[in-house]
This record gives C-alpha cells, sequence and structure tokens, in this order.
C-alpha cells in the first residue's frame, strides 16, 4: 500500500531540473568527478537524476543534522550562527556553515555535520580513508570566516554521524590560513576511542581553485577529462550522466 510509493513522493518533492554550474564549497574537493562537472558546466542535460530513494536518505541527513543541533545546545556548548550565509567570493557564490560552536572560555570553533553510511565511517575512523571532500569544504569556510574576523580560532570540527548506528565520529581540525593547511589533530568515536592524529593537507584550498579552473578551461574547449572512476564504482551509479560519459 505505500512501500512501493514513498521513494516517489520523496523524490518528487525535489525539483528534478538541471541547475546551472556553479563552484561550491561542496563540490570543490578532490573526490568529485571533475569529468561530471565538465558535463554540467558544458550545459549537457542529465541522462538521469538521482534515484528517489537516495533524495530521501540525503532529507533524512539534514533532519537529523538539526537534531544534533539541538542536542549540542543542551551540552556545555554553545552553537551559533547556524546555517549562517556567507558570502564566499570569486570563484565561489555563498556557502552555509552548520555553525560555530562555543565552549565555556569563549572559544569559537568552525563546524560542519555531515551524515554517511556504516560502509564508509568505518573507513574513516580505521585510517584507510579521509574524507578530503568534507575537509575542503570546512577549510574554505574556516579561510573565509577567519579572513574577515567572524571566528576567534583557527579550530574546526567535523562530526560525522553514521546513519545506520547513530554513532559520531568527528575530526578535530586546525585550518592555518597563511599556510593554507587543514592540520587534522584527533579523531574522536562516540563510543570513547580517542586518536591524536598529525595531518596536513597542504594547499586545500588552492587546489580547490586549480579544480574549477580545470573546469572552466575544459568546458571552454569543449572537451571531456579523462574519467576519475572504474564504472562500477558508487560514484558512478549515483551520477546523473552515467550512460553519457561511458557510451563514447
Amino acid at each position: 500500500m505505500l512501500a512501493d510509493i514513498l521513494h516517489k513522493i520523496a523524490g518528487d518533492s525535489h525539483n528534478k531540473v538541471m541547475k546551472p554550474f556553479s563552484p561550491k564549497p561542496s563540490n570543490s574537493g578532490p573526490g568529485r568527478c571533475v569529468r561530471q562537472m565538465v558535463f554540467h558546466s558544458m550545459g549537457i542535460e542529465p541522462d538521469s537524476f538521482f534515484p528517489d530513494r537516495l533524495w530521501m536518505i540525503m532529507d533524512d541527513g539534514n533532519y537529523h543534522e538539526g537534531y544534533t543541533a539541538g542536542w549540542i545546545e543542551e551540552s556545555g556548548y554553545r552553537l551559533k550562527d547556524v546555517q549562517k550565509k556567507l558570502k564566499l567570493g570569486f570563484p565561489f557564490n555563498n556557502g552555509y556553515i552548520d555553525g560555530i560552536v562555543v565552549d565555556i572560555m569563549d572559544i569559537e570553533t568552525t563546524y560542519d555535520h555531515k551524515d554517511k553510511g556504516t560502509h564508509m565511517v568505518d573507513k574513516f575512523y580505521s585510517g584507510s580513508d579521509l574524507p578530503l571532500d568534507d575537509f575542503t569544504q570546512l577549510a574554505i569556510y574556516s579561510r573565509h570566516l577567519q579572513i574577515n574576523d567572524m571566528v576567534n580560532s583557527d579550530q574546526c570540527l567535523l562530526l560525522i554521524r553514521n546513519r545506520d548506528t547513530a554513532q559520531y565520529i568527528e575530526y578535530f581540525c586546525r585550518y592555518l590560513v597563511d599556510e593554507d593547511c587543514m592540520v587534522i589533530v584527533s579523531l574522536t568515536h562516540s563510543n570513547g576511542d580517542f586518536k591524536e592524529l598529525d595531518i596536513p593537507l597542504k594547499n586545500i584550498y588552492a587546489n580547490a581553485i586549480e579544480k574549477f579552473n580545470f573546469v572552466k578551461e575544459m568546458s571552454e574547449k569543449k572537451k571531456l577529462p579523462h574519467r576519475q572512476y572504474y564504472k562500477d564504482s558508487w560514484r558512478c551509479n549515483y551520477c546523473d550522466w552515467k550512460i553519457r560519459c561511458w557510451e563514447g
């Protein structure tokens, strides 16, 4: 009666129309497929859109971001500037931060919340993979906030919720503006496990700018870059241009 229609209803609630391409913090990391971005930048219509079920998963993540914000407010921390609009400037348009966490000493930490599945969270916590796209997005926000004196520290927090188990992991980081380097300081699990890290992600902002310049160049030349992933990759499976991309 309901099981076979709810995903479609969730999908239909979103406007399935291709919007003009624009550089965003969320698509600036190394994981986002450049070939996909060039398709979009050239204005080529997708051959498909996100599966309806994926829209529901994404909506679920947005709901839990709100729940998490409420729980943070019940702790010893405060959360301010939730979904604050940032005028990031060229090449980006605008961005929206998830908030700034303020501790009892009034030290402010740029905060970003993500919602991911177990297979990804386990890779991150084991150290076999890093959420590089998320770090890039967070670095772009932190850079803007620091340069414009909108935050009083270089501290950053990437909080990732496991959508399957409701567990959390968090990366505590520092974005060093003068060096353009995001330093991953530690990783904490909601079960209490703690790992000290010292992982520098150098030129993280400059690499994002270089990526968008490359997309612009390829788009103007009407050339497609090499494929970044294999056809059976989850990124290809969920790509709006997956059929067109693999035809040639």
